[in-house]
């Protein structure tokens, strides 16, 4: 039989202890801080959903979750705003994934950066896509670096533009080669200038030809060509017009080795301004297939001093195409 609420507010602590779940399936929300701090975990693994609902911010704070019930997704948003960092990190993914749009986004980003590194990795791609951008800037870096391809690909426009630099930075390869166009494009030009060597030496080509001019342009020279001459495959595979996106900066830091590996539509989409650019030692080294596959345009565009520094087999080449 279940006790009278006036017979429960009497109760001691060790006697609340002792109780089982069903004798408070009503009257539970008389019970002082104390008693419900009390509650063993067996009982509290055993509460119904409208016996938790009925729980004020106060008495909420102090319950044990280390059984994780299952009922936590009977909770209000107000009870779960209530919840402490300590309480979060004992919530089930399956509980995580239950909570309705209203329950999820009422979590507060200091609860939010409580989730565990298991918790974010057993998050469904469609409970991340719910969470609010300012909960996405909430999560900690380190725990994004178990985001799995599909959990990322589940992410909107929106809340890729709100991960924070140093999120971005945490991001492994296959994560973000998985990104969609409309994705990769949604990066700030901030956070791909903050690409670190590792990130821009694992992306695939595909990924490199998803960016936008403004994005290539703001790669980070030095970070971007250690890319392109430790994976010679990266450039060799993308579009004229990715190649076109190549600044000044860039192409002269290109080794010989990865323009040598240029197509001649590749080459051929350097701008006249880049090509420019290009310095002595790169001219040098140039391939005479590679002086050969230069539109007209391009070769006057050649520094007179690099000009001057090709070598006779590079002279003969040039005189072949006469």
């Amino acid at each position: 039989m279940q006790l009278a609420t006036s017979s429960l507010s009497v109760l001691t602590t060790a006697q609340v202890s002792q109780l089982p779940a069903y004798k408070f399936d009503s009257g539970l929300q008389f019970l002082s801080p104390s008693q419900i701090g009390a509650l063993n975990t067996t009982t509290i693994a055993g509460l119904s959903s409208i016996a938790l609902s009925s729980l004020n911010t106060t008495t909420i704070k102090v319950i044990n979750w280390s059984r994780k019930p299952s009922q936590l997704s009977g909770l209000t948003t107000t009870q779960i705003v209530a919840l402490t960092t300590s309480q979060i990190e004992y919530l089930s993914t399956s509980v995580l994934n239950s909570l309705s749009n209203s329950q999820l986004r009422s979590l507060t980003t200091a609860e939010v950066a409580a989730l565990t590194s298991d918790q974010l990795q057993g998050l469904s791609s469609r409970t991340l896509n719910r969470l609010t951008t300012n909960q996405i800037q909430a999560i900690e870096k380190v725990d994004l670096v178990g985001l799995s391809s599909s959990q990322a690909r589940g992410l909107s426009a929106s809340q890729v533009v709100a991960l924070t630099t140093l999120q971005v930075q945490y991001l492994s390869a296959d994560v973000l080669n998985s990104l969609s166009k409309s994705q990769l494009r949604s990066i700030t030009t901030a956070d791909v200038a903050a690409f670190t060597t590792s990130q821009l030496q694992s992306l695939s080509s595909a990924t490199i030809n998803s960016f936008n001019s403004s994005q290539l342009a703001i790669i980070n020279p030095v970070k971007y060509v250690l890319s392109l001459n430790s994976n010679t495959t990266q450039l060799s595979n993308v579009t004229t017009a990715t190649v076109a996106a190549l600044t000044t900066a860039q192409i002269q830091l290109l080794s010989s080795q990865v323009l040598n590996g240029l197509t001649s539509s590749q080459l051929q989409a350097i701008t006249p301004s880049s090509i420019c650019a290009i310095t002595t030692i790169q001219i040098q080294a140039l391939s005479s297939q590679v002086l050969n596959g230069f539109t007209s345009s391009q070769l006057r565009a050649i520094e007179a001093v690099d000009i001057a520094a090709i070598t006779t087999t590079q002279v003969q080449s040039l005189n072949s195409m006469v």
